[in-house]
């Protein structure tokens, strides 16, 4: 997948959060970006 690789090549911190985390608590956190992945099924 092109975002995680280009994630990876410029050593960026990641992790891993259910989908329900509030968008209030990743501010709040200190979190800059967030990328939602998944599948087809």
């Amino acid at each position: 997948m092109v975002i995680s690789r280009r994630g990876r090549e410029q050593c960026v911190e990641s992790d891993t959060l259910v989908l329900e985390t509030p968008a209030a608590l990743l501010f709040q956190q200190g979190y800059k970006k967030s990328i939602i992945l998944g599948s087809k099924d």
